[in-house]
Protein backbone atom coordinates (compact mmCIF):
# COMPACT_ATOMS: atom_id res chain seq x y z
CA UNK A 1 0.00 0.00 0.00
CA UNK A 2 2.64 2.21 0.87
CA UNK A 3 4.34 1.86 -2.75
CA UNK A 4 1.15 2.65 -4.72
CA UNK A 5 1.06 5.97 -2.81
CA UNK A 6 4.76 6.91 -3.17
CA UNK A 7 3.93 6.03 -6.97
CA UNK A 8 0.77 8.19 -6.44
CA UNK A 9 2.76 11.07 -4.80
CA UNK A 10 5.67 10.71 -7.19
CA UNK A 11 3.29 10.76 -10.42
CA UNK A 12 1.49 13.60 -9.17
CA UNK A 13 4.34 15.64 -8.67
CA UNK A 14 5.92 15.08 -12.44
CA UNK A 15 2.75 15.71 -13.34
CA UNK A 16 2.55 19.47 -11.67
CA UNK A 17 6.08 20.16 -12.72
CA UNK A 18 5.41 19.24 -16.32
CA UNK A 19 2.50 22.08 -16.21
CA UNK A 20 4.13 24.66 -14.98
CA UNK A 21 5.34 27.75 -17.32
CA UNK A 22 7.93 30.13 -16.60
CA UNK A 23 8.19 33.44 -17.64
CA UNK A 24 11.97 33.79 -18.82
CA UNK A 25 12.58 33.50 -22.29
CA UNK A 26 15.42 31.59 -23.24
CA UNK A 27 18.60 34.10 -23.84
CA UNK A 28 19.71 34.77 -27.61
CA UNK A 29 16.15 34.59 -29.01
CA UNK A 30 14.61 37.56 -29.43
CA UNK A 31 11.16 38.74 -27.88
CA UNK A 32 7.83 36.79 -29.19
CA UNK A 33 5.73 39.03 -30.63
CA UNK A 34 4.82 40.55 -34.07
CA UNK A 35 7.81 42.71 -35.38
CA UNK A 36 7.50 44.47 -38.78
CA UNK A 37 3.46 43.76 -38.71
CA UNK A 38 0.48 46.07 -39.76
CA UNK A 39 -2.75 46.68 -38.72
CA UNK A 40 -5.27 44.23 -40.55
CA UNK A 41 -7.92 46.34 -42.55
CA UNK A 42 -11.84 45.05 -41.98
CA UNK A 43 -13.57 42.54 -42.96
CA UNK A 44 -10.11 40.67 -43.92
CA UNK A 45 -10.06 38.10 -42.25
CA UNK A 46 -13.65 36.30 -42.62
CA UNK A 47 -13.29 33.13 -41.99
CA UNK A 48 -12.48 34.64 -37.91
CA UNK A 49 -15.86 34.42 -36.32
CA UNK A 50 -16.42 36.22 -32.87
CA UNK A 51 -19.87 34.99 -31.04
CA UNK A 52 -20.92 37.91 -28.77
CA UNK A 53 -23.66 37.99 -25.77
CA UNK A 54 -24.45 41.58 -25.15
CA UNK A 55 -21.65 43.32 -27.27
CA UNK A 56 -19.02 41.15 -25.11
CA UNK A 57 -16.87 38.41 -27.12
CA UNK A 58 -17.30 34.99 -25.10
CA UNK A 59 -16.11 32.23 -28.06
CA UNK A 60 -14.57 31.90 -31.10
CA UNK A 61 -15.28 30.41 -34.73
CA UNK A 62 -15.31 29.37 -38.63
CA UNK A 63 -18.05 29.71 -40.53
CA UNK A 64 -18.87 26.10 -42.20
CA UNK A 65 -22.61 27.66 -43.93
CA UNK A 66 -24.71 30.93 -44.53
CA UNK A 67 -26.15 30.22 -41.00
CA UNK A 68 -24.01 28.09 -39.22
CA UNK A 69 -20.76 28.63 -37.50
CA UNK A 70 -18.28 25.98 -36.20
CA UNK A 71 -16.97 26.45 -32.87
CA UNK A 72 -15.71 24.67 -29.60
CA UNK A 73 -18.17 22.10 -27.67
CA UNK A 74 -17.20 24.59 -24.62
CA UNK A 75 -19.13 27.36 -26.51
CA UNK A 76 -22.25 25.75 -26.20
CA UNK A 77 -24.04 28.88 -24.88
CA UNK A 78 -27.46 26.50 -24.31
CA UNK A 79 -25.07 25.14 -21.08
CA UNK A 80 -25.54 28.75 -19.53
CA UNK A 81 -28.46 28.85 -17.51
CA UNK A 82 -28.59 32.79 -16.59
CA UNK A 83 -29.09 33.73 -20.18
CA UNK A 84 -32.61 31.98 -20.02
CA UNK A 85 -35.05 31.37 -22.56
CA UNK A 86 -34.80 32.94 -26.06
CA UNK A 87 -30.60 32.45 -25.15
CA UNK A 88 -29.80 32.63 -29.33
CA UNK A 89 -31.73 35.54 -29.81
CA UNK A 90 -29.18 37.05 -27.75
CA UNK A 91 -25.98 35.69 -28.98
CA UNK A 92 -24.45 37.40 -31.97
CA UNK A 93 -21.90 35.86 -34.55
CA UNK A 94 -19.35 38.76 -36.20
CA UNK A 95 -17.24 38.03 -38.86
CA UNK A 96 -13.72 39.81 -39.86
CA UNK A 97 -13.92 41.48 -36.64
CA UNK A 98 -10.20 43.05 -36.83
CA UNK A 99 -10.47 43.98 -32.78
CA UNK A 100 -12.62 42.56 -29.95
CA UNK A 101 -12.68 45.34 -28.22
CA UNK A 102 -12.22 49.40 -28.98
CA UNK A 103 -8.81 51.02 -28.98
CA UNK A 104 -8.20 52.25 -25.16
CA UNK A 105 -10.64 55.82 -25.14
CA UNK A 106 -13.01 54.70 -27.53
CA UNK A 107 -16.30 53.08 -27.46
Amino acid sequence: MFFLISVGWLINFIFSAVGRHTNVWPAGLAEPGVVGGRAAPGKSWPWLVSLQHQGQHFCGGAPIAKHWVLTAAHCDFRCVPAWGRGHRSRVRAQAGVPLLSPPHGEQ
